[in-house]
């Protein structure tokens, strides 16, 4: 019987989390927000299926939902000079 995509999720969450760790932490911790928004597990059904504790799970998802916001205002800034820039050149 084939495995069911969660399954397979599951299965690299081990195997890169737990096991070989040829992810970076960054790598780790967009695994578990994509899994934790893909299936709409709670924290420590998702914790125990990959073998890390709660507390863990929680730090990388919320470190990661940090960085993504700050990445999102820095390249909307940057984005916004670059345009400002481009604008006054035309003219």
């Amino acid at each position: 019987m084939p495995l069911t995509e969660d399954e397979i999720f599951t299965l690299l969450g081990q195997y890169h989390l737990v096991g070989r760790k040829d992810w970076s932490v960054f790598e780790q911790a967009a695994y578990l927000y994509r899994q934790k928004k893909a299936s709409n597990l709670e924290i420590d059904t998702l914790a125990k299926s990959v073998g890390l504790s709660e507390g863990k799970v929680k730090t990388f998802i919320s470190v990661y939902v940090k960085s993504l916001i700050f990445a999102q205002a820095v390249f909307s800034a940057q984005s916004f000079q670059f345009f400002l820039y481009q604008l006054r050149s035309a003219r």
